[in-house]
């Protein structure tokens, strides 16, 4: 389906995963929020 119509795949997981691994203010921020069971806000 992807290919069929030229769609992009987004994962938000991904993105996170990523912010978080790179250290950045925003993934330790994010990490924070996710261990205390919260939701990271777009």
């Amino acid at each position: 389906m992807i290919r069929d119509y030229d769609l992009v795949k987004l994962s938000t997981g991904d993105m996170l995963r990523t912010a978080i691994d790179s250290g950045s203010a925003f993934g330790k921020q994010a990490k924070t929020t996710m261990n205390s069971g919260g939701l990271v806000s777009d």
